[in-house]
């Protein structure tokens, strides 16, 4: 099981659980199609998991995510609900890793006051 902090395009933000195969159960979180963005505004080894085809579903801009992507110095916005997680290396190469606590209590802190977001319980883990 691997943790993720979930920021959703109406501004809540959750830690949720994700099980194997997780392309599957991260995208049941932001939809379906998963795509791994590493933006400007977020130190390596995090990363954002967003849906791959936001954009043409015309997806509600994620205030969290355009920031961290660049939009204010690019145009191009996040949209959609988003997943902070990170990238660890496996004998395979590079892959999704969880969140530690102390990690998922850093950028929820951060996120929460910078964007005014508001903290949920943690979501039931998905199997």
């Amino acid at each position: 099981m691997e943790r993720g902090l979930v920021v959703t395009a109406d501004k809540r933000m959750y830690a949720k659980g994700f099980g194997k195969p997780l392309y599957e159960t991260i995208g049941e979180v932001v939809g379906e199609w998963i795509e791994i963005v590493k933006p400007m505004n977020l130190e390596p080894p995090y990363m954002i998991i967003v849906n791959e085809m936001g954009q043409l579903l015309k997806l509600k801009e994620n205030e969290v995510g355009s920031w961290l992507y660049g939009k204010q110095l690019h145009g191009t916005p996040i949209v959609g609900n988003l997943v902070i997680m990170k990238e660890v290396y496996t004998d395979e190469g590079p892959d999704i890793g969880g969140l530690t606590d102390k990690e998922m209590e850093n950028l929820a802190s951060r996120y929460q006051m910078l964007f005014d977001l508001t903290w949920m319980a943690e979501k039931e883990d998905v199997e």
